[in-house]
């Protein structure tokens, strides 16, 4: 059956139809009330309620979706040196995990090994420490930021702060119940040694050269 919409009017109670012209005013709807002053705006009626709510919308003029929000989108964040160093250390932690992968696909590694797998590790992350540099201050330059160097220091030690922070206590606790999971002192200053000769000078190159490449920030439309 066809939907059906009761009016009423001082005379009698009708009903309109699915294609009948229903009259729409600017403050109040129906044929009860309708003074010269208010704007008198005939609209069918759907035959279901998403026709009709686009229905709605053509006669209104009404903007939604991307038109009403396109503007705000891709306004830069508050924090940009901690967004474009989150954005660093996660393209230098994937670029390690696809390096890892492949050696284990060559048999380079074995997970038998534990020794050969964090070593790999070590090396790796220190050798793209670079990657890193690169594009978070390439990216933080493109957010309009001043500051890379305090962008470059947020890099460094987003991922190894608290990784340094857990080993301590890790190997504090270790000691304590001179467990032999405990690394040798010697291995602690070989890491310690890595990241100030290695990683540390590829990250400052990695921002250097960031900074230089003038890449401007272009938003998808």
């Amino acid at each position: 059956m066809a939907k059906k919409i009761e009016f009423f009017t001082k005379k009698k109670i009708g009903f309109y139809k699915e294609g009948d012209s229903v009259p729409l005013y600017a403050n109040k709807v129906g044929p009860f009330h309708n003074p010269k002053t208010q704007t008198r705006t005939d609209v069918r009626l759907a035959r279901n309620r998403r026709a009709g709510v686009k229905d709605k919308k053509e006669a209104f003029g009404e903007e939604t979706g991307w038109k009403y929000i396109h503007g705000d989108v891709f306004r830069f964040p508050k924090h940009k040196s901690l967004f474009a160093a989150s954005l660093g250390s996660g393209t230098q932690l994937f670029t390690l995990t696809i390096f890892i992968f492949m050696l284990s696909l060559v048999g380079a590694l074995s997970p038998y090994n534990r020794g050969a797998l964090f070593t790999a590790l070590v090396v790796i992350h220190a050798l793209t420490s670079g990657i890193a540099g690169y594009t978070a201050s390439s990216f933080y330059c493109q957010l309009e930021g001043k500051n890379w160097v305090r962008n470059l220091l947020l890099t460094g030690g987003l991922f190894c702060g608290p990784l340094f922070l857990t080993f301590c206590f890790l190997y504090t606790v270790a000691i304590a119940y001179s467990a032999t999971a405990a690394l040798p002192f010697g291995t602690i200053v070989v890491i310690v040694l890595i990241w100030t000769l290695v990683t540390s000078p590829l990250l400052v190159l990695g921002g250097i050269a960031g900074k230089n490449s003038k890449a401007e920030f272009q938003a998808p439309v």
